[in-house]
């Protein structure tokens, strides 16, 4: 069943039997049950994909009840036809029409919380109406000291919410403007963006990639070996009682046939090691608490090893810095946390290589379910007819699936994602270590049962990895490892999702490509994949990258002039086929501005954006004459430096894979050459030899670009070969 808009119904439409949720559209889960206006609970899970089990009850019983027939509307006008369309023109990018059902949920909460703060400060007010922005205000004075200016801000906007949703209901029923309407509390809001959430520093992220490579590459095998060995021990029963005193003495009589003495571990409550006992004899009994202490109080002779140390038999083969990283063997104590740092440095790697969302990367399973009901495996090798490998990573994208738009699923979109071969070991780890369990990541406390697990949070994520750098930290001092192992104090502030997906777009937009590559792989492109266009988040987070900061407005005019260059001319030289890449993606960025930039360019913050979302830097190298040349600046690539961010166009090198020529480049060339012949006249012989030598080089470079050294024509702008 559909609705109609708004503007076709009265009022009166809202009757005790009209269906809470009338939009077809929002239906999800057709299965569950609908409920009606009357009720004084409503449970949405019709509108939330079968993942979703919680946060789904609007709770009306909370909300006083002179406003309640009000709310329930407002609550209704949400559910049906979303947020009015000049609430998410109003915030731009940030906004959608349709919430979920949590969100709506977490609305009900807090307009609940701020009518119940209105009934104890002006109880004579009897409808939304009657509330004056004097109350709102006391009320969001009243929050600043009780809550994080997070929630603080959730609670402003769900107050100005309720104001647009109840904007063409009756007087009575609408609530006031609030004093911030204007949007002036909210521009002063002190909380970052979700664009502007800092990436990893260096000194962060290089012991994190460090310790995860080490984890995956060299760990693995080992935590993976000692994993099979435990669990194929499958004693016969397992008790949770401690142990009578004759399966004590048998227990020990066993063990010291080939024991000195009792093991002890440290993991836990501590004391004697009896599962550790029972899972090296293979004992049919599986004993979890030890009982053992009146055992040792009656045979004092017994001895107990001092320190404790559980290890389980299996080879440590894995390094780090040509040190073995658990000498002594893994503790079998201690198992399930190295488990746990391996999935935690999968995790890393895997974000860091695909730029994925936090809900994307938690939900990937090992089958990945196509939108025609076709699986495939999660991941897949892809050999190019040039040879190159190609590693993608399928998976599902829930970004603005809980929308009224015809195409959404319970459970995503289907999408490929382009990873790195590492990227690609550390799912087949992945798979070794949860397989059974149907998806990539699991919680730790599923340790045997098999199935397909529920997906695990982003607090379990965050949590793991803190307790990664805190064990990893130990583990650096233990074997002394040098500085690049060691994480800064405030490490831990950098361990989320989200400054990991943060940290994969930066490092993205520092190779060559830039901001385009970065939100291709982020999946922020304005219309399709190969959209020269991106989202204006994603462009302004060149700012944050090294690219970004280099950027300046000799980068701009560098740009301008060769976006000129490439329409007019040819392109030749080492770095040709970049430049033309380069000034290709400029133009196809200002065409969609003013297209009569492209030959009268104009040096302004729009020329700047072009400059961020091409992603490149570029620079004119003078030459002689007032001619020049173009730097398409890549360090590793550089000649000039190898030690800065930016060229050292003053010393430009004569071949550098980095430079790219023009007509009027081979000219200034020339120019050089016709100068240093002239300089031969009563130089020395050191000097004439050296004006000799450039003026080979010089040739040789202008041979080498392939530009004809004629007057100038204008010619279809190509490459050559």
């Amino acid at each position: 069943m559909t609705t109609q808009p708004l503007a076709a119904r009265s009022p009166a439409a809202w009757t005790d039997d009209t269906p809470v949720i009338a939009n077809a559209n929002r239906i999800i889960r057709e299965s569950a049950p609908i409920p009606t206006f009357c009720e004084d609970t409503w449970n949405l899970a019709a509108m939330a994909p079968t993942r979703r089990r919680e946060g789904l009850v609007c709770n009306f019983e909370s909300i006083p009840v002179e406003f309640k027939q009000s709310v329930k509307k407002a609550v209704w006008l949400l559910i049906n036809e979303g947020k009015p369309d000049g609430v998410v023109r109003r915030g731009g990018t940030n906004a959608k029409k349709w919430i979920s059902a949590g969100a709506i949920t977490q609305f009900l909460y807090q307009i609940g919380s701020f009518l119940r703060f209105v009934t104890s400060e002006t109880p004579e007010v009897r409808s939304l109406g009657g509330i004056v922005s004097e109350t709102m205000d006391s009320y969001v004075n009243s929050l600043m000291d009780r809550v994080d200016s997070r929630y603080a801000l959730a609670h402003y906007g769900s107050i100005r919410l309720l104001h647009d949703i109840t904007a063409s209901l009756p007087a009575r029923q609408r609530l006031r403007a609030p004093s911030w309407v204007d949007d002036k509390v909210f521009i002063s809001r002190t909380e970052p963006s979700d664009n502007a959430t800092p990436p990893m520093p260096e000194a962060v992220l290089t012991p994190m990639l460090l310790w995860s490579v080490a984890f995956v590459e060299q760990f693995a095998d080992d935590i993976l070996s000692a994993g099979d060995a435990v669990n194929a021990y499958m004693p016969s029963t397992i008790q949770s009682t401690p142990t009578s005193r004759r399966q004590a003495m048998d227990l020990v009589v066993a063990w010291t046939k080939h024991h000195q003495s009792l093991p002890c571990t440290d993991a836990g409550s501590g004391g004697i090691a009896v599962s550790y006992m029972c899972f090296l004899l293979g004992w049919p009994i599986r004993f979890e608490r030890s009982g053992l202490r009146m055992l040792l109080i009656r045979h004092p002779e017994i001895a107990v090893s001092e320190p404790s140390s559980c290890p389980i038999p299996t080879p440590i083969n894995g390094k780090v810095h040509g040190k073995y990283w658990q000498p002594e063997g893994l503790d079998f104590y201690r198992l399930t946390a190295h488990q746990i740092d391996l999935q935690s440095a999968c995790m890393f790697l895997l974000g860091l290589n695909s730029a994925m969302r936090s809900d994307e990367l938690l939900n990937l399973q090992l089958e990945a379910q196509d939108d025609d009901g076709t699986t495939k495996p999660v991941t897949e090798r892809i050999e190019a007819p040039d040879g190159q490998v190609r590693y993608l990573l399928h998976g599902r994208t829930f970004k603005g699936q809980n929308g009224v738009d015809g195409t959404q699923r319970a459970d995503g979109v289907a999408r490929t994602w382009a990873i790195t071969e590492l990227g690609a070991t550390a799912v087949s780890v992945l798979e070794r270590l949860n397989g059974r369990h149907g998806r990539l990541f699991v919680p730790a406390r599923i340790l045997t049962p098999d199935g397909l697990a529920a997906s695990p949070k982003t607090d379990w994520a965050t949590n793991n990895f803190r307790k990664f750098v805190a064990r990893m930290q130990r583990l650096a001092t233990e074997l002394a490892l040098p500085n690049q192992y060691i994480f800064p104090e405030d490490a831990q502030d950098f361990m989320t999702l989200r400054a990991l997906r943060r940290t994969s777009e930066v490092l993205t937009q520092q190779e060559i490509g830039g901001v385009l590559a970065g939100a291709h792989q982020a999946g922020h492109r304005l219309r399709d994949p190969y959209d020269t266009r991106v989202t204006e988040g994603y462009g302004g987070l060149a700012t944050q990258s090294k690219l970004g900061r280099r950027t300046s407005d000799r980068t701009g005019q560098a740009l301008a002039h060769l976006v000129v260059e490439s329409h007019e001319g040819v392109i030749g030289g080492p770095a040709a086929d970049r430049a033309v890449g380069v000034a290709d993606l400029a133009a196809s960025e200002l065409e969609l501005v003013d297209p009569a930039n492209l030959m009268t360019p104009v040096l302004s913050n729009e020329w700047k954006r072009i400059t961020k979302s091409v992603g490149q830097s570029v620079y004119e190298v003078p030459l002689a004459g007032g001619a020049h040349a173009y730097c398409i600046f890549h360090l590793p690539w550089s000649a000039c430096t190898k030690e800065g961010e930016e060229p050292d166009i003053a010393g430009c090198k004569i071949a550098c894979a980095n430079k790219a020529l023009t007509v009027d480049s081979v000219r200034g060339l020339q120019q050089r050459q016709h100068d240093l012949e002239a300089s031969k006249q009563g130089a020395t012989t050191e000097e004439v030899i050296r004006a000799d030598h450039l003026i080979a080089a010089y040739e040789e470079q202008i041979v080498d670009s392939g530009l004809p050294v004629a007057s100038r024509r204008k010619t279809r702008r190509s490459t050559p070969r």
